[in-house]
């Protein structure tokens, strides 16, 4: 932590625009006189920093104009780690605009690394033109490593060298903690803004430029590669995790149509699951909508469960690329922040109006959950207020509480009582009742065998509209 908060200090008060620099020194916890002996394995994994002059993490400013010769000088060594990557891995955290979304596609389909597309890359909830098949070979993406983390083989054998992530701050925890568990290693991260995010401390190469100059960087300097048994293998183990995670959670039978294509039939007399409401959603989803999850259960769960690679009927004419990339993205927005619940309901509000630019034009689908609701019922008042946006789609995801604190260790600990009472935070409220306070419209008793139709139908509504969606509280994974 010193080293790359030092790192960054220094680079902060030498670049331009350069000044001073705070450096805040906490005490130590707990505050009371505790002396801890100092042991010699905190230095682990420091060997090749303490062996040269280098700082930990190497700050880079590049600036690619047509006058520039240093740009490349300074990716010199960041461009020879990537040729010499044997285990790679291609992250894309946030990214915010469609342009961008379509350099990291390209950079992906260059590389021919294997992906890790956060949920808000827009790259999670791909959709594919049905007048190209078979373009998804193109691509290595492993929309599943999250859950093959589970498996104490898997975070094993997964070894990591060289690391490359497109843009701030990643949804996984599973994923961050294995990166953490893996370092050190040739990590690389990409964004124009000089602001850290780098909560484990691993990060060997910040680069401060645009997703554009990057990848054009990348291209001319003749950067390449061809797909590898490590990419291959990680494909591979994404899809069969893909298969067991169908099985289990949503209840479902499966059949082969295509090659790895999966679709699921699931009965009329299957309960609603949050994991299974996360998947219809991303495939009632289109190129002209665009989509604001709440932070707790509802941005993790599309993150873990939303569909990728589904077909869409679309004309090929608005594609902003050569025919080679016949993909389509989603905007996804979450406010983040500390990951809080306050406010989540007038924040998306915002986000529609936003999503009304003329360059934009998208419906809007929130998805939220019942507490998140309740932290911002003055949302409700603004939902009728059709001034600068479309209608807009409101889906409560109600389990009756916070089921996130069932993943806790501290569940398996403590009485289900005390669970519910202090974590839970376990509701009576009727969320039909609220909205009518507010003249909300509310469409409510959703059953599983309808929900995949009326989301479809959701998005083309005149009116502004909320969903409540009740599901079984389960524990998760």
């Amino acid at each position: 932590m010193v080293l790359t908060t030092l790192d960054s200090a220094v680079h902060r008060a030498t670049s331009s625009p350069c000044g001073p620099v705070h450096i805040n020194c906490p005490f130590r916890e707990p505050l009371e006189s505790s002396p801890r002996k100092w042991l010699s394995s905190c230095l682990t994994g420091l060997d090749f920093w303490m062996t040269n002059t280098a700082p930990f993490t190497n700050y880079i400013h590049m600036r690619l104009s047509r006058t520039s010769t240093n740009a490349y000088g300074e990716m010199s060594e960041a461009l020879d780690l990537i040729l010499r990557a044997k285990n790679s891995l291609l992250l894309f955290g946030a990214i915010h605009t469609e342009d961008e979304m379509w350099a990291a596609l390209l950079l992906a389909k260059h590389l021919q690394w294997p992906v890790v597309a956060d949920i808000l890359s827009g790259l999670r909830l791909r959709t594919l033109l049905s007048s190209f098949p078979g373009i998804e070979r193109n691509f290595i993406f492993v929309d599943n490593l999250d859950h093959a983390l589970l498996s104490d083989s898997v975070k094993g054998w997964l070894k990591v060298d060289v690391v490359i992530q497109i843009g701030s701050r990643l949804t996984s925890k599973r994923v961050c903690q294995i990166l953490e568990d893996c370092a050190p290693f040739s990590y690389i991260m990409v964004d124009k803004h000089p602001h850290r995010h780098d909560p484990s401390h691993i990060i060997t190469h910040r680069i401060q430029t645009s997703i554009f100059e990057f990848v054009g960087c990348l291209l001319e300097a003749a950067v390449s590669h061809k797909r590898s048994m490590w990419s291959t293998s990680l494909q591979l183990l994404s899809k069969m995790v893909l298969i067991l995670v169908m099985k289990s959670y949503f209840l479902l039978c499966t059949r082969y149509e295509v090659e790895w294509e999966i679709n699921f039939q699931i009965t009329a007399e299957c309960s609603l699951t949050e994991p299974y409401v996360a998947h219809v959603m991303s495939e009632a989803l289109s190129s002209e909508s665009a989509v604001f999850l709440g932070n707790s259960m509802p941005i993790r769960d599309a993150n873990l469960y939303g569909r990728s690679w589904s077909i869409c009927n679309q004309s090929v004419s608005p594609l902003m690329l050569n025919s080679d990339l016949p993909i389509n993205f989603m905007r996804v927005a979450a406010n983040r922040g500390a990951s809080g619940i306050d406010g989540l309901l007038s924040t998306a509000i915002g986000f529609a109006v936003g999503c009304n630019k003329k360059e934009f034009m998208k419906n809007v689908l929130c998805v939220i959950g019942d507490i998140s609701l309740l932290h911002d019922t003055n949302g409700l008042a603004i939902l009728n207020q059709r001034k600068l946006r479309k209608p807009m789609t409101i889906l409560v995801v109600n389990n009756h509480g916070g089921a996130i604190f069932s993943n806790l260790p501290l569940a398996d600990k403590v009485e289900t009582c005390i669970m519910h009472q202090y974590f839970y935070t376990s509701h009576n409220i009727s969320i039909r009742e609220l909205c009518m306070a507010h003249s909300a419209i509310l469409l409510v008793e959703i059953v599983v065998n309808i929900l995949q139709r009326l989301m479809c139908l959701a998005l083309d509504l005149v009116d502004t509209t909320l969903w409540e969606v009740e599901v079984m509280f389960i524990s998760r994974i």
